[in-house]
């Protein structure tokens, strides 16, 4: 379970929503349910954060790709078999160099993300906003943006996770 929500969260985020300053994603409250519009946000969520904590850990020199990479290699080419939940969480902290099990929390218990600090990682910020949608249902608006003066690391880290 917990590999679906960390991949199907990072591959749906990995759109790459946030190309310039001040995009707007939008979460329609008509068509879901709030469980579904909050595991589908925490999925993404948490496959963002563990590969910005693994590229800031690594000071952009691994990410969320590589510990897919050895995953597969390890268990799969090598092993011939799926991998449990402990050891993908052990080769994410592996690949990092440092512990992860305040960000894996989120993923196995109801506590929020710290999604500031996660984007924070990667020179983002993010903020949200009521809004009205044409058929005046409720709206949020999710403001992602680049902050101010990134720091090198913070550059490179949006930068490559961007895929320029």
């Amino acid at each position: 379970m917990l590999l679906k929500i960390i991949l199907e969260g990072f591959t749906g985020l990995c759109s790459r929503q946030a190309t310039a300053p001040g995009v707007m994603v939008r979460l329609e409250h008509r068509a879901m349910s709030l469980a579904n519009r909050s595991l589908i946000m925490t999925k993404a969520a948490c496959g963002a954060a563990l590969d910005f904590a693994i590229r800031n850990a690594t000071k952009n020199t691994a990410s969320l790709d590589d510990v897919m990479r050895v995953l597969y290699r390890k268990y799969y080419k090598d092993e011939h078999r799926g991998f449990t939940e402990a050891e993908f969480q052990l080769t994410c902290e592996q690949v990092a160099g440092i512990s992860l099990t305040s960000l894996f929390e989120y993923v196995y218990t109801t506590k929020e993300i710290d999604y500031a600090k996660y984007m924070t990682y990667a020179g983002l910020t993010i903020g949200k906003t009521p809004a009205e949608s044409k058929e005046r249902a409720t709206t949020q608006k999710l403001m992602i943006r680049r902050i101010d003066n990134p720091t090198a690391l913070q550059s490179a880290i949006l930068k490559s996770w961007m895929g320029e």
